[in-house]
């Protein structure tokens, strides 16, 4: 009689691991990196990150000098820089399946071999480094977001059972034909 009966529901929270990912190129002049550090600064100010990670994949080959200053102008010490040349470094058997296309006219074998290689890493190997990750979002260096996301991209996909996303726009840094 009178007596308030309150039920608690406890449920599970699930706190998702997340990540902004891409493969980037090392250069021996820090000013080279201003594409990268524009990506990093339009991430920070347009997307709602809530403490997810940031993972720059390298061929080993930036130092962690350029990774002190790439964290300092991008305002973000958290950046995680992964080495991935190993990913690089082509078996016996794979340079000898390579050496016919060699022979063949390309405008340059190494840029044609290296585009390969970085598109095994970014469709399969990849995924090695980041399977402990929920969700993942590719942003290459020069990418940048122009607008604001109202809300958190990884939260939002999970509460609505999404699997993928992709960018509505983009405007190619380089010219048509050339990747």
């Amino acid at each position: 009689t009178g007596q308030v009966i309150r039920r608690i529901f406890l449920t599970k929270i699930h706190i998702m691991k997340n990540c902004i990912y891409g493969l980037v190129r090392g250069y021996d002049d820090v000013s080279r990196y201003q594409k990268l550090i524009d990506r990093n600064l339009s991430i920070s100010e347009f997307v709602n990150l809530n403490n997810h990670d940031m993972i720059i994949f390298h061929e080993g080959n930036i130092s962690h000098n350029h990774q002190k200053y790439i964290k300092l102008k991008s305002k973000n010490e958290n950046i995680k820089f992964i080495d991935i040349s190993d990913e690089f470094i082509l078996s016996k058997e794979s340079l000898n399946a390579h050496d016919e296309l060699q022979n063949k006219p390309k405008p340059n074998y190494n840029i044609y071999l290296g585009a390969k290689i970085m598109f095994r890493f970014y469709s399969i190997r990849c995924f090695d480094y980041l399977k402990d990750y929920d969700y993942i979002m590719r942003a290459d260096e020069d990418i940048v977001f122009e607008n604001k996301v109202d809300c958190d991209i990884f939260s939002y996909m999970y509460h609505h059972n999404l699997i993928l996303g992709y960018g509505k726009r983009k405007i190619d840094s380089h010219p048509l034909g050339i990747t």
